[in-house]
């Protein structure tokens, strides 16, 4: 992610969801990203993979 153009805000981004959404939740939607091999921020914020009902 980081060695692309922009990586960088994307990854800040992400790490950034912990302030609105339960640390847990982002944590498992970023290993889930991960697994399917497409860490983007898209992919993480996707609702169809992602309950965010434990948000803050």
């Amino acid at each position: 992610m980081l060695r692309k153009p922009g990586g960088d805000r994307e990854m800040a981004d992400i790490l950034a969801l912990v302030l609105q959404h339960d640390e847990q939740a982002v944590l498992i939607a970023v290993e889930l990203a991960l697994a399917e091999g497409v860490p983007t921020k898209t992919h993480v914020l996707n609702p169809a993979r992602t309950d965010w009902s434990t948000a803050r």
